[in-house]
């Protein structure tokens, strides 16, 4: 049997910077569904669009004052000069007009990243107001002051990633910016960015499909634009591969949806959004959902998180975890909340320093393989599908 170290070394080497729909997660896709036809499970391929993104040099300029800035992920192209206003406060935001304009944003705005105002699963109030005023408004770009990102390595973080905000934005961690352009009447902006439509596939498999007892098990196979990807998440894939291949060894009672997804990192999430399009359209339910996420990191332990799951049966899937593995911490910003959301039973299968070490060097070009131990990939496969039967046991 194939075990996730040696399917990690594959996925890793062969397909790292893997967005959806470029051509490397395509490739991914096709090699996941042999894997898994190789393996003797029926599977399934669904068509998706989704926009695959390029950025370009992009360069602020404010008198004699030049510096680089980030293109927002999938924001609209900007190349000209207009009048500039400097925002920091939620007061200012909805009292100035900045219609047309080059438009700074920093203080309390730019805390954390703003949600995609269409996001399916997650949109908070205060970023639909903050959204809402800047579509009414309509500057002409935006520049957003930031910094390290609260939930991943990237610094400074872009504020928005939103191909359907047709403002045209960047971020920037030059905090002297804000003073500079208080003093000055307009600013050049240049940003190049660019997304174009591409076909791609979210792929799954099944197994034992007519059982009455069915289980969602599942890790996502895209990555951000230019990261490796290695922890996030060649690793998840490589152990749900393992996973797959030892599904003989659950009771014949339980069924398994095995689906990489494709999109957890696409503001469209277009991959997720096709697998519960499945479910509703056949009437179906899944009992359990078990997500494999950022798995593996060295110096590290196999982590498990339960979400709406009694303290009795918690007690019993603890039981099952090695030497290796432990109980985590919860944690909402992976593939298992769209499922613990709706009040689905939920285990996150991750690393024990998911949010102290691991989220640092998520979604940024140090994502790579030496902060991986394979070792712990095998032994989190084997706790996984103890934890799955235990789940479902009566003793």
């Amino acid at each position: 049997m194939n075990t996730a170290s040696s399917f990690f070394q594959r996925i890793n080497s062969d397909y790292p910077d893997r967005p959806v729909a470029a051509p490397r997660n395509n490739a991914l896709a096709t090699y996941l569904e042999q894997q898994f036809r190789d393996m003797g499970l029926r599977t399934q391929s669904h068509s998706l669009t989704a926009e695959v993104w390029s950025p370009g040099e992009s360069m602020l300029t404010l008198g004699d004052h030049r510096g680089a800035v980030h293109p927002s992920p999938w924001s609209k192209a900007f190349d000209g000069t207009a009048p500039l206003r400097v925002i920091g406060s939620f007061e200012e935001l909805h009292a100035m007009d900045f219609r047309g304009c080059i438009l700074i944003l920093h203080g309390e705005i730019t805390q954390e990243p703003l949600m995609p105002k269409n996001f399916p699963f997650y949109y908070p109030d205060e970023h639909r107001r903050i959204i809402e005023r800047l579509e009414c408004e309509a500057p002409a770009a935006i520049v957003a002051v930031t910094g390290k990102h609260p939930f991943c390595g990237l610094d400074p973080f872009p504020l928005f990633e939103d191909g359907a905000l047709a403002i045209p934005s960047a971020c920037t961690g030059d905090t002297s910016i804000p003073e500079r352009a208080r003093k000055l009447a307009t600013a050049q902006l240049r940003i190049d960015s660019h997304s174009i439509a591409r076909e791609g596939r979210q792929v799954m498999a099944r197994y034992n499909d007519d059982a009455a007892k069915r289980v969602l098990l599942c890790a996502h196979m895209d990555t951000k634009h230019a990261t490796p990807g290695a922890l996030d998440n060649s690793a998840g894939v490589a152990v749900l591969l393992h996973m797959a291949s030892g599904l003989h060894s659950l009771p014949d009672d339980i069924g398994v949806d095995i689906v990489p997804f494709n999109g957890e990192e696409h503001y469209q999430v277009p991959g997720q959004l096709r697998y519960l399009d499945m479910l509703t359209n056949e009437a179906r339910d899944v009992q359990l959902a078990l997500n494999i996420d950022a798995v593996g990191h060295t110096g590290s332990r196999n982590a498990f998180s339960f979400y709406n799951i009694d303290d009795a049966r918690i007690a019993r899937l603890r039981a099952q975890f090695s030497p290796q593995s432990m109980e985590g911490e919860p944690w909402i910003s992976g593939d298992h909340s769209i499922f613990a959301f709706r009040g689905v039973p939920s285990i996150a299968l991750s690393s024990s320093d998911l949010l102290s070490a691991v989220m640092a060097l998520t979604h940024t070009p140090e994502d790579t393989e030496r902060h991986v131990d394979t070792a712990l990939l095998d032994l989190a496969a084997e706790d996984a599908l103890r934890l799955i039967a235990a789940y479902f046991s009566t003793t």
